[in-house]
């Protein structure tokens, strides 16, 4: 009975220890494998995901050295204003509308309209996203080459290639808010990179975040 015991803990020790052995090694890599960044390709669809514009820019800058003739803009959730933006508007410098902004970022730098298109409303998380696009695109086999933050490619790249199988999905990233190396020795990158890590296990847990008129 003692060797039974003993052998049942040898084997609970070892397997803890391959446990955390694997935990180190994944925290220590987890940042570049996030940042994933793939030769460019050419394809149907330009993708600039929502939430940050230096995404939109690199798009634009993409668009100009032809690697798609077609940039799919995603219509993120508009949130109501806060205090300070109140405050702002009070001051008369008021917010401009999110729309208004990107058209004339797009007329500033020569992006025609006929090369724009627009997919979804109030988006607030990549799966929607995605599934907007599929709705848009349809189940077809085309080349998607999405454009976002250097700690988002995987995830999107990831979660883009689950709902539209048939495409083939590329991913480009901007130039800002590359993760430090090690992802842990910089405060922006480490924060980054922890909320993408949690994101990413949510949704291979199958959660996703979507708006409440689509959940109800």
């Amino acid at each position: 009975m003692r060797k039974l015991f003993r052998f049942i803990l040898q084997v609970v020790g070892f397997v803890t220890l391959v446990g955390v052995t694997i935990g180190i090694v994944a925290m220590l890599l987890i940042g570049q494998w996030l940042q994933y960044s793939p030769p460019l390709e050419k394809a149907d669809y330009l993708v600039p995901l929502a939430g940050d514009d230096n995404r939109l820019l690199t798009a634009i800058e993409l668009y100009k050295q032809g690697y798609a003739p077609v940039l799919m803009l995603s219509n993120a959730i508009i949130q109501p204003p806060d205090r300070a933006e109140r405050l702002e508007a009070e001051l008369g410098r008021p917010r401009v509308p999110y729309a208004q902004r990107r058209r004339e970022i797009l007329e500033h730098l020569g992006v025609p309209a006929a090369a724009t298109a627009e997919f979804g409303t109030n988006h607030v998380s990549t799966v929607e996203e995605a599934e907007s696009l599929k709705k848009v695109i349809g189940d077809r086999d085309v080349k998607i080459l999405l454009v976002t933050s250097p700690s988002h490619a995987r995830r999107a790249t990831i979660i883009f290639q689950s709902v539209m199988p048939k495409a083939h999905v590329s991913v480009a990233i901007t130039p800002e808010h590359r993760l430090a190396n090690p992802w842990w020795s910089e405060q922006e990158s480490a924060l980054l990179t922890m909320t993408e890590a949690m994101k990413m296990t949510y949704f291979w847990l199958g959660g996703a975040f979507r708006t409440r008129t689509q959940t109800q």
